[in-house]
């Protein structure tokens, strides 16, 4: 019974999860400021991950894509914040690590 412990122990030790952020250039971005852009805009994303983050090894986000759903056109100043929601945490919780939702809070100023 030891051994299974540290063995499950292990494998939730082991898992990592990684989000690519990226640009697929369909709209301007960029972490500068503009003098033009002054409507601040957010957009809260969510990835899930399987298997302590195992699953799948990577998520792309496109930021240009995720602003453009909120109607953007062009964004400056962004910033980006992984946040723990509680329910997040709740399902990690209740499912060992089997399912683990990550997310992402994307920040930036519009024209």
């Amino acid at each position: 019974m030891a051994r299974i412990k540290i063995l499950f122990l292990m494998l939730i030790s082991f898992g990592c999860s990684t989000a690519k952020i990226q640009s697929t250039s369909s709209i301007p971005v960029t972490f500068e400021s503009k003098t033009d852009h002054t409507r601040d805009i957010s957009v809260e994303v969510q990835r899930d991950y399987y298997l302590w983050g195992l699953l799948p090894s990577t998520h792309n986000i496109a930021l240009d894509k995720e602003f453009e759903r909120v109607g953007a056109k062009s964004v400056a100043e962004v910033s980006i914040e992984e946040v723990t929601r509680k329910t997040n945490i709740v399902w990690s919780v209740l499912t060992f690590g089997f399912y683990t939702p990550n997310s992402y809070v994307l920040r930036g100023k519009s024209n």
